[in-house]
C-alpha cells in the first residue's frame, strides 16, 4: 500500500495507535477501494443510504443540512483521518441527513463494504475499540452542537467561536477559509445576521474584519462577550 495513504490512516481515528503494518495487516483480509472526489463536487446527497464504510485519507468534505424552504446548517467540516457517518453504519435507518460536498481541494477516500467494515471490527479488536470510542465521541459533539445553535445568543457563539480559532492557529489574525455565507450556516443562521454581528463586535474594538481574516483586537473584551455578560467590561 502507498505509504503516503498508510501515514493518512495512522493518523486516523479509527486506526489511532496502529503501526502501518499492523494497519495494512488489517485491511489486507478486507476489500477496499480509492475514491476521489474533486473540489466543489458533492460525494453525496442528503437522503442518501450509507451503504459503505468510507475514511478520508486527503482533502476536507463539508456536511450541510437544508430544508425545503432553503435553509441551510453546516453540520461540520469532515478533516483528513475522519470516519464519515459512522452511527449511520449499522443503523436501522441509513439514509444520512446531510450533503457531503468537497470543500476546496479534491478528497481521496478509502471506501469498504458493510459487510466489510464488519469484518474488520471483528477481528481487530484496536479498531473495534476506535470505533466505540468515536460513536461516544459523537453525543457530546451533538450536545455541543445544539447549545451552540439554539441555546445562547449568536454573539457570544460567534465571540467564542472565533477564541477558539485563535487558540488553534496560536495568534489573533485568524484566516477565514470560508465564505461569509458559509459561516453563517455553520451558525445555523441568516448571513446578515452574521455580518450584522461582526459589525457589532467590530463597533465595540473587539475585533478587526477584513476580506479574509479577522483581527481580536481586545482578547479580554471578546472573552466576555463569549461569557453572556457582556456588561463585565465597559
Amino acid at each position: 500500500m502507498d505509504p503516503l495513504i498508510l501515514d493518512s490512516l495512522q493518523k486516523s481515528t479509527l486506526f489511532a495507535g496502529m503501526s502501518s503494518a499492523e494497519i495494512e495487516a488489517a485491511l489486507h483480509a478486507v476489500d477496499f477501494s480509492m475514491k476521489e472526489i474533486p473540489a466543489k463536487k458533492v460525494y453525496s446527497y442528503q437522503g442518501k443510504l450509507c451503504d459503505e464504510a468510507v475514511v478520508i485519507l486527503q482533502g476536507e468534505l463539508m456536511a450541510r443540512m437544508s430544508e425545503a424552504n432553503n435553509r441551510a446548517l453546516t453540520v461540520d467540516y469532515l478533516k483528513s483521518g475522519s470516519l464519515i457517518a459512522p452511527a449511520f453504519l449499522f443503523a436501522q435507518d441509513k439514509a444520512t441527513p446531510v450533503d457531503l460536498k468537497a470543500v476546496n481541494g479534491d478528497v481521496l477516500l478509502l471506501c469498504m463494504s458493510i459487510a466489510g467494515f464488519r469484518k474488520l471490527i471483528d477481528r481487530n479488536r484496536t479498531v473495534r475499540r476506535n470505533f466505540l470510542q468515536l460513536l461516544s465521541s459523537i453525543n457530546l459533539f451533538l450536545l455541543h452542537k445544539i447549545k451552540t445553535i439554539y441555546l445562547a445568543p449568536l454573539r457570544q457563539r460567534l465571540a467564542q467561536y472565533l477564541l477558539l480559532m485563535a487558540r488553534k492557529h496560536g495568534s489573533n489574525t485568524i484566516p477565514l477559509r470560508h465564505s461569509r455565507q458559509e459561516l453563517a450556516d455553520f451558525f445555523g443562521v441568516q448571513k446578515s445576521s452574521l455580518i450584522r454581528t461582526l459589525a457589532e463586535l467590530e463597533a465595540q474594538n473587539a475585533i478587526f474584519v477584513r476580506r479574509k481574516e479577522i483581527v481580536i483586537l481586545d482578547d479580554k473584551r471578546l472573552r466576555s462577550r463569549s461569557s453572556g455578560h457582556p456588561n463585565v467590561i465597559p
